[in-house]
């Protein structure tokens, strides 16, 4: 039996034995979500959830590692793949060496240049997006006397060592050669300008990662966002923060659409069409009907009593029309907006019961593991090798403490700025709906 077959049904098994033990602990079923990350034997356990609870918990990927990937299948297109790998090329040239580091650093008033991380593809946006902000300097550092020093070296990496051209393993270049291709490049404009249509191309798949992989509660702003990603790729012209504008070709395009419905595909559940539906920040966008609204029905019938279902019915009404206690025209400024969704609710929606609970309990779900994955992560760091002799429970309280004073630092920065959910302006969404046919067994690795 493959691994990935075997990791799958290990996995599915452990998730199982925890929601059992849950809803025991509890005495009710309060398991409404399972996340995942996309990995082949994550998936295998996806499927057998959703064969299992059938809609009653909504199974899902992780939204961040799902357009993280989308974002690597556009890089992998031959039309940008060179950019990017020559970016890396520029990045490795100006960091690791330190003459032209510093070179660079005293052009830049002390800045670094942002690096690209081997995990997390969506960082190439970070990487150019910070090259281009300071191509000043880069330009500056390739024609200093550090960069020419180092031209003249002819020391050659090792041929076992990661390509510089590559995703994978390959041939080394020597440092002169570096150096020419990442002089020529810095300076050439068509470089500049190929560096912007990918940008352009990926602006919006990069938003709602970085949204998504915060620690906000978004699940009612995922399908909006995705929606906004299709409607951008519909018609095959697009403009450059630049204003220059530019085609794709007709495969490129074609590959980029299909890309993101099979995405699309691989992340959606039930619970964010619900969530959208419920969010009143898109209150106005739509008109309560479409796939949103069939999938949003679809989960009332699974999550909600016959009793319940009669008398929710009735209370979304009221907010459907703006009646009764939705009627005040200062809950729905964009002042009173600006607050997530589920917190919405509870300010305003409280005198409706059944729909509050139902509201806050969809719009206060996350749809990405980021967050665990930053606490294994600081975990890791401080239960390592040098520390193995630490107590789990004292691992775990040095966890907090190191990340509480993470968050603390980043709160006290003033440059820090928290992400923030500004009201997107969208045609009625029940016309884009189509865009996205959930098909359960189309996931893609």
């Amino acid at each position: 039996m493959d691994d990935d077959e075997t990791k799958g049904d290990w996995i599915f098994e452990k998730v199982v034995e925890h929601i059992d033990a849950l809803n025991k602990m509890a005495g009710a079923e309060v398991v409404d979500q399972v996340i995942t990350d996309s990995a082949g034997d994550c998936k295998k356990a996806r499927r057998l959830l959703k064969e299992k609870y059938r809609g009653k918990i909504c199974v899902s990927a992780c939204a961040a590692h799902t357009l993280d990937l989308l974002l690597e299948d556009i890089g992998k297109l031959k039309r940008f793949a060179n950019t990017i790998a020559t970016m890396r090329v520029i990045g490795k040239v100006i960091s690791n060496h330190a003459k032209i580091r510093h070179e660079y650093k005293d052009k830049n008033g002390g800045k670094e240049l942002d690096r690209y991380c081997e995990s997390r593809f969506g960082t190439c946006c970070i990487m150019i997006e910070s090259a281009k902000e300071n191509k000043s300097a880069l330009r500056k550092a390739v024609v200093s006397e550090a960069f020419d020093e180092f031209m003249k070296c002819k020391k050659k990496p090792k041929t076992d060592q990661p390509s510089y051209f590559s995703f994978t393993k390959g041939q080394g270049l020597s440092h002169h050669a570096l150096g020419k291709l990442t002089k020529q490049c810095v300076l050439s404009d068509k470089f500049w300008e190929d560096a912007d249509e990918f940008l352009t191309i990926t602006a919006d798949v990069y938003k709602t990662l970085r949204l998504t992989d915060s620690n906000n509660p978004t699940s009612g702003e995922i399908y909006p966002r995705m929606c906004k990603v299709t409607e951008s790729l519909r018609v095959n012209e697009f403009v450059t923060a630049e204003g220059q504008t530019f085609q794709l070709g007709r495969d490129e395009h074609r590959k980029i659409k299909k890309a993101v419905e099979d995405r699309w595909d691989m992340l959606h559940s039930d619970l964010h069409s619900a969530a959208f539906i419920i969010n009143p920040r898109y209150h106005h966008t739509h008109d309560f009907s479409g796939t949103a609204m069939q999938q949003h029905d679809a989960l009332l019938q699974k999550w909600l009593s016959e009793e319940d279902l009669h008398t929710y019915k009735a209370e979304f009404r009221s907010y459907k029309e703006k009646t009764d206690i939705f009627s005040a025209p200062t809950i729905w400024t964009d002042k009173a907006l600006e607050v997530d969704a589920h917190v919405w609710w509870d300010y305003w929606g409280s005198g409706k019961k059944v729909l509050h609970d139902f509201a806050t309990r969809v719009t206060s779900q996350p749809v990405s593991i980021g967050s665990a994955e930053r606490c294994w992560k600081a975990y890791a760091n401080i239960h390592c090798a040098k520390r193995n002799r630490l107590g789990p429970e004292r691992a775990a309280k040095l966890t907090c403490v190191h990340y509480n004073k993470r968050l603390r630092q980043a709160r006290e920065d003033p440059t820090f700025e928290p992400v923030c959910l500004p009201p997107m302006v969208l045609d009625p969404i029940d016309a884009e709906a189509d865009d996205f046919p959930v098909d359960e067994g189309s996931e893609s690795d």
